[in-house]
């Protein structure tokens, strides 16, 4: 992927995180959190867009109650 494509996804993730916080899904999140990179920060590394990607992905995963190893 390129790293325009991976920031979309991480965006995409991004507003899947806000909805799921609203509806009280927030603990889920917190490693995302203290990691620190945002979709808008287009200057981080592809790497650190990955890594916050699969951060979102596994506490999504978590907040649906699926294990996700």
């Amino acid at each position: 992927m390129q790293k325009g494509e991976i920031i979309l996804l991480h965006l995409i993730l991004f507003e899947m995180k806000f909805i799921l916080e609203k509806v009280g899904f927030s603990e889920y999140f917190k490693a995302y959190d203290s990691f620190g990179v945002l979709p808008s920060q287009i200057h981080r590394k592809r790497a650190e867009h990955l890594k916050a990607i699969r951060l979102l992905c596994t506490g999504i995963l978590r907040a649906f109650n699926i294990n996700p190893d």
